[in-house]
């Protein structure tokens, strides 16, 4: 049990990492900074191809990706 709740943490928290990268591109964009990207579609997701964790397996089952977000 205790290795099924540490896989979900450590994808969890690589996914908030993500969300974090896009919020602050999103902000920056916003506001028109210098150095903010293109789009915040650019920022590649977190890969959870190789994980067998429950949340990476409900992400693979829906299917779910960035561009919902558009």
């Amino acid at each position: 049990m205790a290795d099924a709740l540490t896989d979900n943490a450590c994808d969890l928290e690589r996914e908030l990492d993500w969300f974090a990268e896009v919020l602050n591109a999103r902000l920056k964009l916003y506001f028109g900074v210098d150095n903010a990207p293109a789009s915040v579609l650019d920022i590649a997701p977190s890969d959870l191809s190789n994980s067998d964790s429950h949340y990476a397996c409900f992400v693979r089952h829906y299917e779910l990706s960035s561009g919902l977000f558009q």
